[in-house]
């Protein structure tokens, strides 16, 4: 016998929290019982070893829910509830987001209804710890500062989630979407809302013409995620979406795994096409 490592497969265990009643919206119902599932039940449900299934959970998006000792998936809507609550608390407090005491946090968010360890889980996924002392972060008592870059991806990706408009369909038109996205992301960091956040989420097309403006071009929901984990059937379903890309476009959506390199892939899945050494690499279906 031979042994590969092999990536973990968690789609299963995450399907099962995402779905009702086990992803928390902030609206259980006082009679149900069977809310969350438990350790056992999620490492049944995964192709991977203990260690790599707990590590995962901590990053989320999961909490371990202290009442009854059982893992919640969270809902992305009420995530980005909490994630507008938290910038207003924190300005409610006199605290600069650039140095929110989790604890206080957590502690004036629970009277509101979020359970500490899921506001606990979205200070983690969008700030990021600025203790100064190494002792400091061996506690629970940490100050962190905001990502901006991860606040306004996951304001764009919520946004890119919701219709369009009725004439382009599930397309956005570039300019309206970037102005309809700051609308939406906290006033602190509307400025940081950059096209370049939207590579893995969206695929941006450029508009026909030479001389089209860039605001012209279309926007469009393509998560990385959606994609098959195995290379090969991976590169068929992105060739199937457009059977022609830089790598530009085509980099957020490749991932090395365990077997091979991103350079490796590319290799063996795709052809290079590029006329002349000033000419952009364009890659196609090998």
């Amino acid at each position: 016998l031979e042994l590969h490592r092999t990536e973990p497969r968690l789609e299963r265990a995450w399907r099962a929290l995402a779905a009702p009643p086990h992803a928390f919206a902030g609206n259980d119902e006082p009679e149900t019982t069977e809310l969350g599932l438990t350790e056992e039940t999620i490492l049944s449900l995964a192709r991977a070893s203990k260690g790599e299934t707990l590590a995962a959970l901590e990053i989320g998006p999961a909490f371990l829910d202290p009442a009854t000792n059982r893992w919640r998936g969270v809902d992305e809507g009420y995530l980005d509830h909490l994630l507008d609550v938290l910038c207003v608390a924190a300005d409610a407090n006199g605290w600069p987001l650039s140095a929110v005491p989790s604890i206080e946090m957590c502690d004036a968010l629970v009277l509101d209804g979020f359970p500490k360890p899921l506001t606990a889980y979205a200070i983690a996924r969008f700030f990021e710890r600025v203790d100064a002392s190494d002792d400091a972060k061996q506690t629970e008592a940490s100050t962190f500062a905001a990502r901006a870059a991860s606040i306004c991806a996951f304001k764009a990706g919520r946004l890119l989630d919701a219709p369009a408009n009725a004439s382009s369909g599930s397309k956005w038109r570039l300019d309206a979407f970037v102005e309809k996205w700051r609308a939406c992301v906290p006033e602190p960091f509307r400025d940081d809302c950059d096209v370049s956040l939207l590579a893995g989420l969206a695929l941006v097309e450029k508009a026909a013409g030479d001389n089209a403006p860039v605001g012209a071009s279309a926007v469009r929901r393509l998560k990385a995620s959606s994609f098959p984990r195995e290379p090969k059937a991976r590169f068929a379903a992105l060739f199937a979406v457009k059977p022609r890309w830089t790598l530009a476009e085509l980099a957020p959506y490749v991932q090395a795994n365990a077997e091979m390199t991103v350079e490796a892939q590319l290799l063996k899945f795709t052809r290079v096409t590029q006329p002349d050494a000033k000419a952009t690499a364009v890659y196609s279906k090998r």
